[in-house]
């Protein structure tokens, strides 16, 4: 797990190798920045066990009564499964119990969003589907697929990716990101399972893989411009309490557990958006696109609010490594 927690920092940030990126604008540096999200960063880090304190309602701008976190306790603070259960079992529980609370009300995905990409993918050994949606490969990926679940799971509504509001989330969830790897008072951060690192050693790993001081990689980090991989992953797990759920391609010609380069490499977007090329509906030659998920980083610590989903894949297209984020979207299965 910690081999693939520093692989997918190194596919990201050797592509901002060459870029001189800009400081970011004061407003995306501040802990309570816009409106939207002032409590998100107003956290502290908690060494007991699965219980979250009262946080206060933050009102979203689409739907009333859609809230990033409640005030009382929620159905994910109360979790008394997370010792028993695997990481997947976990994931599936949460899964279907939102799925069945959206089909009581009106939070159907919206299939006039054109972002989304048409059709379903199935998830291996999972009781459940995904959507994928269409984020720019423009360094802030992670980010903005981190912000785009957020949004979702908070509001039940897709958010506009040029809003303000947005912008100034996802800026923020980055610096959230470093201010926790940064953060001499955390506690470890967890993986998976029983594995856990201090944000020091996951920082200095991250950092010995491009001859770089963690004080350099974490500055070069807050830059808008900087791709972000594992650690921050890690990272924002920790600091919104939720398990961030990593998704890549299913390809039953790899062995089980290689998640290196190759994977995820036929799941680009415009790849995502068809079905495979077949000479005829009955050609058993092609299969389905199916992912797999690769890691329920911050499982069991962080279950106080409900996962967040992100696939690993490929910008490039066949054969390449996974190098780009995207967000995903949990559904029924058909």
């Amino acid at each position: 797990m910690r081999y693939l927690v520093t692989v997918l920092a190194i596919f990201f940030f050797q592509k901002c190798a060459a870029l001189q990126p800009h400081l970011p604008p004061q407003s995306l540096r501040l802990f309570v920045g816009h409106a939207l999200m002032p409590q998100m960063f107003q956290w502290q880090p908690e060494t007991y066990g699965w219980k979250s304190s009262p946080r206060k309602t933050v009102r979203g701008p689409h739907k009333q009564n859609r809230v990033f976190f409640s005030g009382s306790s929620s159905e994910f603070d109360t979790l008394q499964m997370v010792r028993q259960y695997s990481s997947r079992d976990y994931v599936s529980n949460a899964v279907l119990r939102r799925l069945s609370r959206s089909s009581q009300g009106d939070t159907d995905l919206d299939e006039s969003d054109n972002s989304l990409l048409p059709g379903c993918l199935e998830v291996r050994d999972m009781p459940y589907c995904v959507k994928a949606r269409e984020v720019p490969g423009d360094g802030a990926c992670l980010f903005v697929s981190v912000a785009a679940s957020l949004w979702w799971n908070a509001f039940e509504t897709h958010a506009d990716l040029n809003d303000p509001a947005f912008v100034d989330m996802v800026g923020s969830l980055r610096q959230l990101a470093v201010d926790t790897l940064q953060d001499t008072n955390a506690t470890p951060l967890a993986l998976e399972g029983d594995e856990v690192l201090s944000r020091r050693t996951l920082v200095t790993m991250a950092a010995a893989d491009y001859n770089m001081t963690p004080a350099a990689y974490c500055e070069r980090m807050r830059l808008p411009g900087t791709w972000g991989g594992g650690p921050e992953i890690v990272a924002m797990s920790h600091a919104l309490r939720r398990v961030i759920v990593v998704y890549e391609k299913h390809s039953p010609s790899m062995q089980s557990g290689d998640s290196q380069s190759g994977s995820a490499f036929d799941t680009h977007p415009h790849r995502l958006s068809r079905p495979p090329a077949t000479d005829s509906p009955s050609d058993s030659g092609q299969n389905p696109i199916k992912l797999k998920v690769v890691a329920c980083l911050g499982f069991p610590e962080n279950v106080a609010e409900e996962p967040l989903h992100i696939l690993f894949t490929s910008s490039a297209g066949d054969g390449q490594a996974a190098d780009h984020f995207l967000p995903l979207f949990p559904v029924v299965s058909q």
